[in-house]
């Protein structure tokens, strides 16, 4: 979970598992539109390459790289980009996901998994209780209200030395 206008890094690996050095290599990675793609940084890289920004695309470029094999030498058949980008502060509350694609030489890409980073507004809940709780009962009633729709918050009290957990608007601690 990540707050609005949190920076993020996302490292992107890949391996020659083929049966030949890779003598060129392409990964590729589709902006999303909660990244504020002004605040990109290329952060580092296994291997030297050449990078371009075009159609809503990050695209790097390893030519030549020459990764051997897994078979061959499979400690030298890694490589990866890390990149660190911004989250747009407007958004608040979204799952945004991301996945790359890596071409190794002229063969089809191959689709890395799919990473999602919830972006998520902490919030305190503002309680109030009420003036005429029914304290004789051992029941306290209280409201609260938050600013994001969602689930209701977990209420945690210390009432004379234990601790009483709720998330409804009535907590009896009679037990």
């Amino acid at each position: 979970i990540v707050e609005p206008g949190e920076t993020i890094t996302y490292r992107i690996d890949f391996q020659n598992t083929g049966t030949d050095t890779a003598y060129k290599v392409i990964v590729t990675d589709n902006v999303n539109n909660s990244w504020d793609i002004t605040s990109l940084q290329l952060l580092s890289s296994s291997h030297p390459f050449t990078f371009k920004y075009e159609n809503n695309m990050l695209i790097w470029l390893f030519d030549p790289i020459l990764l051997p094999n897994s078979i061959v030498d499979e400690p030298n058949s890694h490589g990866y980009v890390e990149f660190s980008v911004r989250l747009i502060s407007s958004v608040t509350q979204a799952v945004i996901s991301n996945r790359a694609s890596i071409t190794f030489n002229q063969n089809n890409p191959i689709v890395t998994n799919n990473v999602s980073i919830k972006i998520c507004t902490p919030e305190i809940p503002s309680i109030t209780i009420f003036p005429v709780s029914d304290y004789c009962d051992r029941k306290i009633s209280f409201y609260y209200t938050t600013q994001f729709g969602g689930n209701a918050p977990q209420i945690e009290w210390y009432l004379n030395g234990s601790y009483y957990y709720t998330t409804s608007d009535t907590i009896n601690f009679s037990n």
